[in-house]
């Protein structure tokens, strides 16, 4: 059901002086079958005065949509926050959806934001055994201002949460606080979305759709102390701690098709004498959870590699580690791009830009058809310029960027930002055709909007 690997980009490495270069650990989730995983969720919606307006009828509109999509194995919690907190829907079996959608629809905008007070009632509300995937959902804004309101206190509650609950974070408008955002999910084990409005559905239905196949979560890579090896840089935007001298990395759940590449900087210095034959360059173990009855699996990883003269030493990396290395360099660019924007220097945005571009450029110069796609998909130097340069544009961006730094929606083939499993893209679809009450069709999200504000008016 999941099968791992390892590599480092060199397999003849200099017996004299000391290499550096990439391990890339590999997790690669088989194809799924038709049954679905049963999800519980935790729907947390900031309901402050910030989101009043827009923001606040897309966030309801949504969850009434994602009600919809919930079936009888599922359950839900609803949780609404101002200054605040309320329990909406305490944790229930999602059978009377009309029910449900109508609580959502009378939800309204009130006073001030306690963002950590709605999302630790939401780790409490969905923390009953379950035998399935729990994720809390939070919809917001991200402009914290009353109870926990620092990044650092945020994400030492997100560390408190219960082991088998995750956390993915939504952020709605341009004025959001997105690091803030994506470093709670990437705490919690979830994903960053910024919401604009246009895209909402195929988010919130990749979202779902991923959570309903789940193949392992508390995935764990376990850097061991080895002789001559010291890790330099998790080149990837996951959890990184240290641990009795092992370098721990903790991965994202992995859903039905996908393959996660975790990419380790290392320096491997050669032993005093070494020999012509395969040496352990570095040792791992990778530990997940399967969801099936929840055990635990682990498997040990040795990359090898022979020490040889210089005249013999590899002049490059391998391709299937460069690329992979390429691909997060050109999606750490593309962020960095997007923070010298906002300060408003393009002369830096557009260095980013372009190096970013230069990173795949170098990965399809030697064969790379991924990154020769990929060069086509992210923005160029010409994108960040005053006058073409705007916040949503560049949420958007630093909010794929986050994602692709965490391998969200990759598959054996590497990052694609189209690519889900099958059952999520039946779930895209299924959002994208759905109204509040019936068979979609074309304008169904118009429809689903329309059923919504008549409810809306209803209770008002």
């Amino acid at each position: 059901m999941l099968k791992t690997s390892i590599q480092f980009g060199y397999s003849k490495l200099s017996r004299k002086a000391p290499t550096e270069g990439h391990l890339m650990v590999s997790l690669q989730a088989e194809e799924g079958s038709e049954k679905r995983t049963p999800v519980c969720v935790g729907l947390v919606l900031d309901r402050s005065g910030s989101m009043s307006g827009q923001k606040m009828r897309s966030l309801q509109v949504t969850a009434c949509k994602l009600v919809q999509h919930l079936t009888p194995q599922d359950r839900v919690a609803v949780i609404a926050y101002d200054s605040r907190v309320q329990v909406v829907q305490g944790l229930t079996v999602p059978a009377n959806k009309e029910a449900l959608q109508t609580a959502l629809a009378s939800i309204q905008t009130g006073s001030t934001t306690n963002l950590s007070g709605g999302m630790l009632r939401g780790f409490e509300e969905i923390r009953a055994p379950f035998d399935g995937v729990r994720r809390v959902l939070l919809l917001t804004d991200g402009l914290p201002n009353e109870g926990v309101d620092d990044r650092e206190g945020l994400l030492r509650l997100v560390n408190g949460r219960p082991k088998e609950t995750t956390l993915t974070t939504f952020g709605y408008g341009t004025d959001c606080d997105q690091e803030l955002l994506a470093d709670l999910a990437r705490r919690g084990g979830g994903n960053y979305y910024f919401i604009d409005g246009v895209d909402t559905d195929a988010v919130f239905g990749r979202e779902l759709g991923g959570l309903a196949n789940c193949v392992a979560q508390n995935l764990e890579i376990r850097v061991l102390p080895t002789p001559g090896l010291e890790v330099l840089e998790v080149l990837n935007d996951f959890d990184v701690r240290e641990d009795g001298g092992a370098c721990v990395v903790t991965v994202d759940d992995i859903h039905a098709g996908e393959t996660k590449h975790a990419l380790i900087r290392c320096r491997i210095t050669p032993p005093a004498r070494p020999s012509a034959q395969d040496y352990p360059l570095a040792k791992t173990q990778v530990g997940w959870s399967l969801l099936a009855g929840g055990a635990r699996e682990e498997d040990e990883l040795v990359a090898r590699g022979r020490f040889v003269k210089k005249a013999d030493v590899d002049q490059e990396e391998a391709l299937a580690v460069t690329e992979q290395v390429d691909i997060l360099t050109a999606a750490r660019q593309q962020w960095l791009a997007v923070q010298a924007a906002n300060a408003g220097d393009f002369d830096r945005a557009q260095h980013h830009a372009a190096s970013s571009q230069g990173s795949l450029a170098r990965s399809a110069g030697r064969g790379s058809s991924l990154a020769r796609r990929l060069v086509s998909i992210l923005p160029g130097a010409g994108r960040f310029t005053s006058d073409r340069y705007s916040p949503a544009f560049g949420a958007s961006i630093s909010s794929q960027a986050r994602g692709a730094l965490k391998n969200r929606r990759t598959s054996a083939g590497g990052l694609d930002d189209a690519y889900s499993n099958l059952q999520a893209e039946e779930m895209v679809r299924s959002f994208d055709e759905s109204d509040l009450g019936g068979d979609g069709d074309r304008d169904s999200q118009d429809r689903a909007r329309a059923v919504f504000e008549k409810r809306r008016r209803r209770l008002s």
